[in-house]
């Protein structure tokens, strides 16, 4: 619980943090409404929170869809960035540009009225033994469509982010563009191994499988889903670390001082180009 709490303020810190360089640029004000998406999903995901808005709203589990629903849109919203950055994996046509935009909409419609003729909206779920409502009433068949849904649209927006940034994080080596584009890619496979584990635990409730596999579930499914947010997270802020006046003068200040022994050096060698004698602190 502490480490969720610490991870979701880091999130807020750098949301809050990237707004005055990113609410001028579209593409980065894109980026920026990613990351705000993620925080709010990581905020939503803490159990004090969740509980508070389902008791606020009058509804169980609506916190769960909240968090499901922001997760289409993040998802959605990170495509279109990696797209913008990277390039597309082939041209669209219009056609394709309309089914692109109205298939997040549908997705959304589709998940809200299979939860609403589901008994997730109004029976509440153990949080002690299920991470989200699916995992407890994956027997009900409105329940499992609703997580075959969900998991298809993010697996096949995981799947697209991830090519596209593993294989351009290689080509742009070791910067922070590079570093950025591999952990947004590590992100992605965290999100499969987590959309791929929660749909066994959902597969099994549903077929009536107990024991083990089901109790041990939530840790692995908060790992993973603490994974790809973070790493996500992460992988978006490092690109835009050149921009932020803090970390460019720490960048310089370390550049400076693996510079400094070349300088002392020369210093030595040749005397007459030192100006003023170095101070025994700067050794």
């Amino acid at each position: 619980m502490i480490i969720s709490v610490l991870a979701v303020t880091a999130l807020w810190a750098t949301v809050l943090a990237q707004f005055p360089s990113q609410r001028h640029v579209p593409l980065r004000r894109a980026v920026w409404y990613t990351m705000v998406l993620l925080a709010a999903i990581g905020t939503l995901d803490l159990p004090a929170i969740g509980a508070r808005l389902d008791t606020a709203t009058g509804l169980p589990n609506v916190a769960d869809v909240a968090q499901h629903v922001l997760a289409i849109i993040a998802a959605t919203l990170g495509r279109y960035c990696a797209e913008q950055v990277i390039g597309a994996p082939r041209p669209r046509s219009r056609w394709s540009s309309g089914v692109q935009t109205a298939l997040p909409a549908t997705t959304v419609a589709a998940m809200l009225v299979l939860f609403a003729v589901s008994p997730a909206r109004t029976q509440p779920t153990d949080s002690a033994l299920y991470t989200d409502f699916p995992m407890q009433y994956a027997a009900h068949p409105a329940v499992f469509a609703y997580w075959l849904i969900f998991t298809v649209y993010l697996a096949i927006a995981f799947v697209l982010i991830s090519r596209l940034a593993w294989r351009y994080g290689r080509r742009a080596g070791r910067t922070p563009l590079g570093c950025g584009l591999v952990l947004i890619a590590a992100g992605m496979a965290a999100g499969l191994c987590y959309l791929g584990y929660g749909t066994a635990v959902v597969a099994a409730r549903a077929a009536g499988v107990r024991g083990s596999f089901i109790s041990t579930a939530p840790g692995i499914i908060q790992g993973l889903f603490g994974a790809l947010i973070v790493l996500v997270a992460v992988g978006s802020f490092l690109p835009a670390t050149r921009r932020c006046p803090l970390i460019r003068r720490v960048a310089a200040y370390w550049s400076l001082r693996r510079l400094y022994p070349l300088w002392a050096g020369l210093c030595q060698a040749v005397p007459g180009i030192a100006l003023d004698p170095v101070p025994a602190w700067a050794d």
